[in-house]
């Protein structure tokens, strides 16, 4: 809550003359007062700060003319004014000689800049439309001549200046005007201005200075808004008609207009004002008692209604609206002179625009009667002006002081209310100021303003209605916080905190340091003064002595709150042990934390609130353990009733544990001014005095609907909160000392609202009442469920709501119904809503029932008293209208029961009223509500008894209902006069396919029997094709026994009629439950007329999996996926014997080998364990990885050395893989003479690429192979030489890699090796004789003897065989070096 302080301008009204209009510098707090003195016939223009003080460095400027409008420079102090002679003036107030000046044929009306400051637009009352643009050789505008003049065929009514918006938020000026830079830098054309005239003519001016016709609208255009959305390919335009037309553009870089929106806002016509919230939200004042607000895209509208907030007159208007943008503040003016200014929360520039389109976020913060002639709210303050007076108005929270039980608070800009609540007295005081803050303690008030305080003394006498206050003294100070205590006062100023008496003797004065800051806040209880100080540090003093001093040391609270911007709320508890304060955030995101300061451990701690912003702090004033805090919520879409208090219990070792929360539910904000045992006192809208401003008291959560008679019963029950707030119940009921049975007796419906069942038992126990305990524990031996006890509790304890709570809690609803049935109140039965609505999927069945049967007993209730109306409600509600209600009305309001059918629209009440009809001979009737209930069995049943078979018969055919056409038919085939093909059709509708077979073969229409055999269940293609047959008619009978599933019968008929064809389409449904000589017959035939693969496929069927595979061998038949799985699948019956089954499977592997299918015989050969014989098939395949995959499964010796034979004619130089797997093979197989010589080949592989490193392992792995060989897989002869041959291989390569190694190093000594090793060596194995001769060549060029070198060279191209080529075994680098 705040209010306006009015501060008057250094404006003289007697001098200057009277103010035509304000005008505030868009980024700077220079305010320009334009005045015209019609007395002199001299005009002016004055320059103040936001204070209202002059600006003497800018002189006024004054012209024998009236100004008619002004607009400042965007970025500079310049100023240009359009005078009532036609001229035009540029003020550089920078300079006071640069004064530049333009005539017109006309005066200018309207004029602005563009946002860039490069081009000036003016409109003279000619409609002359003119534009003064930025030399590029100049720093500004030159008035000298304008760059365009076009003259206008229509009135101009308004003018807009493209503005850059940030995200659909708007931004500073300055930031704007960088953005707009930034987006036309690159850009020749570039829209400035949009200008409406009263036909619709619409104008743009583009980045050049070119003026170019837009669309023509319809009708006059009031208000233009006009805008770049950063980061969009479009422009945005909505215009505003005079019929309250809102159009919406998308203007193209093209400058291609494009309709987007088009609609009709509700109001009076013609505009008044209007005002852009943001690019798409729109407020409009129309003439009428409320204010408008529109949304351009959503085209929704929300209205805030005068009378709601600011107590005006019913025929008030509002006439001007007006958006401060920095501060989210709106102002109208009615027709009265009253100001009235809105504020959305939270204010802040920066606010999700989609909050403006709810009507809870903006409330009414204050009035102001003035007769207004001009205003500007633009700027940092809001300007003002009447006929004589500028005022500027600046916003301040409302002020107030609660000491119990005394309180104070301002009302208005100069009074203040004081309350005593002990006496019940009150007060109000006006003084001569405007009012800064007060406060109130002692039987003093103080009040001050920025320059003077006041003390004032408080009586109360015990005749006199209300309070007496007496002024003690008044003098002149500049605080801005004062405290009272012990009868003298503690004020705060600056950097200093002065103490002075009643009469303003400052008596003592302590200084904060000058790192600091200035002080902020302040707060006395007891004898300890709590300040913040502005740079972050709280300080507390002992005020007991005449000279305060430090109490404790200086808490720099930066160090836990590392987003302090500074101080928002303060208060210190009662016994001086603990601080809470509140603070505001250094990057602008409301605060959601409450912190404690806890004096005794010096350390800080806070509490996080998820969804609200905590805007005030207090202690209560009698406990000093409970803090109290307002909070707002910071939901993007705020509800009415959403501020509410939270209250907080301080533990040394818990910190800040919250208790209980507190909804104000008030319309508007609310105002926390402190809180007492058992209430809180809060400022908002009294509901009690029409939705006045007042001191509301609500009760505090522990002390609901309780007023202890004595104090100890208030300290019992606060005990009781603190201790239950920390989750110590037990200690909570033992800490109650009290026999007050009415504290026992609130503490038990506490214990019952927070859930605690047993502890409430113990409160009842200390009441002594036994019937009720009783109760509980029998209600408990029958429902376990803890919630329905506790509702069945807080009933017995008369505590009505909580108790259906918790019923319904328990799902238990019938519960509920019992409860409101005992009290009475069938009101109050739709709590839970409709049986049938959102709820009522959730309630289960049985409760429903009993919540149907309650109703019906109300109906029943009211029946007895014949009231008709709320008998037939309830019987609704009951879900008894389709049934009770219409014979209820037949009872008693016969004449209402047709009007009721036909609104009920309901095919069952229909059906229900065509029967009653028909029992009445109405037929006519009846026939029309059986169409309406769609019961066309009872409309054939009237025609037929009315003889009327052709209407009932088209309406069969038209609605084909079954049930009709079998009624109908049957009457047809009774009466025995109609067509056999009306009766087939009619009983084809119905399904009736017996009766129709029975028509067609009394009547031998043979086709329409087997028609209807085939859509027939078996009985009646049975019987038809019993009939078929007996008249000759073999292949339509096969055909019905086979679908009737008669496979024998048909297939016997088949065979011994001769209809061999259909023996084909029969034999596809034969399976392993066929008469096996109907199976036998079929193969034989299918074997004679060569049709093998159907009667493989027949016996397959069959699971005869022997005979199939027999007849494939016999046939030499090819062999499918389908017999491969037959055969292999173990469920088979008739190859159950393990040797058989063996057989079969080899019979057909090897008729797999014959065919080329050796994937499918290695896979049968494995399935019968021959490993072996499954390794060749898949040799056979050359699929690599399905032999290394089978190496892995099988262990068989015969098997592996097949597949380690083959693999070894892969390339398994190449692959690891396969090499991986040889070794496997051979390892398992046991074949170790075979790995050593497979290793044996890898050496020589590696030898032959000079990879002897390599070479030297395998012949390693080779020797250690054959130390295992067994003399039993060869002589100890030939065993001993391939092991002499190895060793000798081994030592050689081993010999020659550390040659090789010792080569870079010692060259000399590698040569003379090499020479010697030259003896052992030889071209085809082992170590190369051309690779030493290589080494050679190298190591004698290292040692720079290239001729020897050469030499060398010649020896191995003498000595290489021709098979080989000697340039193979030389380095190429050593090649080039000796070339």
């Amino acid at each position: 809550m705040s209010l306006f302080l009015e501060k008057n301008v250094a404006f003289s009204s007697q001098t200057n003359g009277s103010p035509e209009f304000l005008l505030w510098h868009p980024t700077q707090a220079i305010l320009a007062v334009c005045a015209y003195s019609e007395n002199v016939g001299n005009g002016g223009v004055h320059f103040f700060d936001k204070e209202g003080q002059t600006l003497h460095r800018f002189k006024p400027r004054t012209r024998q003319s009236c100004p008619e409008c002004a607009a400042w420079h965007p970025s500079s102090t310049a100023i240009v004014v359009a005078w009532r002679d036609g001229t035009l003036v540029l003020y550089h107030l920078q300079n006071d000689l640069s004064v530049e000046s333009f005539v017109s044929t006309a005066p200018v009306k309207n004029l602005q800049w563009s946002l860039d400051g490069h081009h000036l637009v003016t409109v003279s009352k000619a409609n002359q439309f003119s534009v003064w643009s930025k030399d590029a050789s100049k720093d500004s505008i030159s008035l000298s001549k304008p760059s365009i003049t076009n003259t206008l065929p229509h009135t101009a009514t308004c003018l807009e200046m493209l503005r850059q918006s940030l995200s659909y938020g708007n931004g500073g000026l300055l930031e704007a005007v960088s953005a707009l830079k930034a987006a036309s830098a690159g850009s020749s054309k570039h829209p400035l201005f949009l200008l409406g005239t009263s036909a619709g003519d619409v104008y743009y001016l583009d980045q050049q200075g070119k003026v170019h016709q837009g669309p023509r609208l319809q009708g006059s255009v009031q208000a233009i808004s006009f805008l770049e959305i950063f980061g969009s390919k479009y422009w945005t335009a909505y215009f505003v008609m005079d019929s309250l037309n809102v159009l919406g553009y998308q203007i193209s870089h093209g400058f291609v207009f494009e309709e987007t929106f088009n609609a009709a806002c509700p109001g009076k016509t013609p505009v008044p004002s209007v005002c852009w919230l943001n690019p798409e939200v729109l407020a409009i004042a129309t003439g009428e008692n409320h204010l408008r607000i529109w949304d351009c895209l959503k085209s929704a509208n929300i209205d805030l209604p005068l009378h709601d907030f600011a107590g005006t007159e019913p025929a008030e208007a509002l006439r001007t609206v007006t958006l401060n943008q920095s501060s989210g503040v709106l102002m109208g003016q009615t027709n009265s002179g009253k100001l009235l200014f809105w504020s959305s929360w939270p204010s802040s520039s920066s606010q999700s625009f989609c909050r403006m389109m709810c009507s809870t976020l903006w409330s009414l913060i204050s009035s102001f009667q003035v007769r207004l002639s001009a205003a500007d709210i633009s700027g940092p303050s809001f300007a003002i002006a009447d006929t004589h007076t500028v005022y500027v108005l600046q916003q301040r929270p409302l002020s107030f002081a609660f000491t119990y039980p005394l309180l104070a608070i301002q009302t208005s800009t100069k009074s203040v209310s004081i309350i005593d609540e002990q006496r019940k007295k009150a007060a109000m005081q006006k003084v001569k100021f405007q009012i800064s803050g007060v406060a109130v303690k002692d039987n003093l008030l103080v009040v001050w303003s920025e320059e003077t305080v006041s003390v004032w003394q408080m009586s109360a006498q015990a005749d006199d209605e209300g309070l007496t206050l007496t002024e003690i003294s008044t003098f002149r100070r500049d605080y801005a916080k004062i405290a009272i205590y012990n009868g003298a006062l503690v004020a705060t100023k600056n950097k200093s905190i002065n103490f002075l008496t009643a009469q303003g003797v400052v008596k003592a004065d302590i200084k904060v340091l000058a790192n600091e800051g200035t002080v902020a806040l302040m707060d006395i209880k007891g004898s300890t003064c709590v300040v913040a100080v502005s740079e972050g540090y709280l300080k507390t003093f002992n005020l007991d002595t005449s000279d305060p001093k430090s109490w404790n040391k200086t808490k720099a609270i930066k160090e836990a709150v590392t987003s302090y911007a500074s101080f928002k709320s303060l208060s210190i508890n009662l016994d001086c042990l603990y601080i809470a304060f509140l603070t505001d955030r250094n990057d602008g995101v409301p605060e959601d934390k409450v912190y404690l300061w806890d004096l005794e451990r010096n350390a800080i701690s806070w509490y996080s609130f998820d969804s609200a912003v905590p805007s005030q702090v207090t202690w209560q004033s009698d406990d000093p353990r409970q803090l109290a805090v307002n909070l707002t919520c910071s939901s993007t879409w705020k509800k009415a009733g959403n501020d509410r208090l939270a209250f907080f219990f301080a533990s040394s070792d818990k910190g800040l544990v919250l208790a209980n929360q507190l909804p104000l539910k008030t319309n508007g904000s609310a105002l926390l001014l402190g809180t007492h045992s058992p209430f809180a006192f809060v400022y908002a809208n009294s509901v009690e005095q029409g939705g006045k401003l007042a001191v509301i008291k609500r009760f505090l959560p522990d002390c609901e609907g309780f007023v202890p008679e004595h104090k100890d019963d208030m300290m019992a029950i606060a005990d009781f909160g603190y201790y239950a707030a920390l989750g110590h119940f037990s200690r909570a009921i033992n800490s109650v000392k009290t026999t007050s049975n009415g504290v026992w007796n609130h503490l038990a419906r506490l214990c019952v609202k927070r859930g605690k069942l047993e502890y409430a038992k113990v409160c009842l126990g200390k009441l002594g009442h036994v019937a009720i305990l009783a109760d509980i524990r029998n209600f408990a031996e029958t429902n376990h469920n803890t919630k329905a006890q506790l509702g069945r509790l807080a009933a017995l304890l008369h505590i009505k709501g909580t108790a259906d709570e918790y019923f319904g809690m328990s799902g238990q609803t019938d519960l509920s119904d019992s409860l409101r049935k005992a009290c009475g109140d069938f009101a109050t039965d739709e709590k839970h809503g409709p049986i049938d609505g959102p709820q009522g999927d959730v309630i289960s069945t049985s409760a429903r029932l009993k919540q149907r049967g309650l109703l019906y007993e109300q109906a029943q209730h009211e029946k007895a008293f014949a009231d008709v109306e709320m008998t037939v409600e309830k019987l609704k509600k009951a879900k008894c209208e389709k049934f009770d209600v219409p014979r209820f009305l037949l009872q008693k309001r016969p004449q209402e029961l047709h009007d009721y059918i036909d609104q009920a629209n309901d095919t069952r009440l229909y059906g229900w009223y065509g029967h009653f009809l028909e029992s009445q001979n109405l037929t006519d009737e009846a026939v029309e509500y059986y169409e309406k209930a769609h019961e066309l069995k009872a409309q054939v049943r009237i025609f037929c008894g009315r003889d009327e078979q052709d209407a009932a018969l088209a309406l069969v055919r038209r609605s084909h209902n079954r049930a009709a056409a079998f009624q109908l038919a049957h009457a047809m085939e009774v009466e025995g006069k109609t067509d056999a093909t009306i009766l087939v059709e009619l009983y084809e509708m119905a399904g009736a396919y017996r009766n129709a077979i029975r028509i067609c073969m009394d009547n031998e229409l043979d086709e329409e029997v087997v028609k209807l055999a085939l859509q027939s269940q078996k009985s009646e293609s049975i019987m038809a094709a019993k009939y078929l047959q007996s008249k000759g008619l073999i292949d339509k009978a096969i055909t019905l026994y086979h679908s009737a599933g008669r496979i024998n019968k048909a297939t016997d008929l088949a065979f011994t009629q001769g209809y061999y064809g259909n023996i084909e389409t029969i034999s596809v449904d034969i399976n392993e439950n066929s008469d096996p000589r109907l199976i036998e017959r079929c193969v034989e035939y299918f074997a004679e007329h060569k049709q093998v693969d159907r009667a493989v496929n027949l016996l397959i069927k069959a699971k005869r999996i022997v005979e199939a595979v027999n007849l494939c061998i016999k046939y030499q038949m090819t062999v499918d996926e389908q017999l491969i799985s037959s055969v292999l699948d173990r469920s088979t019956t008739d190859i159950a014997d393990p040797k058989q089954r063996k057989t079969v499977i080899e019979g057909l592997a090897n008729r797999c080998l014959a065919q080329g299918l050796f994937h499918q015989a290695a896979r049968m050969f494995m399935e019968v364990s021959r490993p072996e014989a499954s390794m060749k098939a898949l040799v056979k395949t050359g699929d690599i990885d399905a032999i290394m995959r089978y190496i892995r499964l099988i262990r068989d010796p015969d098997a592996l050395m097949v597949a380690g034979n083959n693999l070894q004619s892969q390339p398994w130089h190449q692959r690891k893989d396969i090499f991986d797997a040889i070794v496997l093979a051979y390892r398992r197989a046991g074949a170790t003479l075979y790995l050593a010589s497979f290793y044996d080949s890898w050496g020589e592989t590696a030898c032959e690429s000079a990879r002897y490193d390599v070479a030297l392992k395998a012949f390693n792995q080779s020797l250690d192979m054959l130390k295992t060989v067994k003399s039993t897989q060869v002589s100890p002869q030939d065993l001993d030489k391939m092991r002499q041959e190895m060793e000798t291989k081994q030592k050689v390569v081993d010999y020659f890699v550390e040659v090789q190694r010792t080569a870079q190093a010692n060259p000399q000594e590698a040569v003379a090796t090499a020479e010697e090793l030259l003896q052992h060596t030889r071209w085809e194995a082992g170590v190369r004789t051309g690779h030493v001769y290589g080494l050679l060549v190298a190591a004698t060029l290292a040692m720079g003897a290239v001729p020897k070198s050469r030499k060398i060279l010649q020896r191995l191209k003498e000595a290489c065989p021709p098979a080989l080529n000697w340039s193979d075994f030389v380095d190429e680098n050593v090649l080039s070096q000796l070339q």
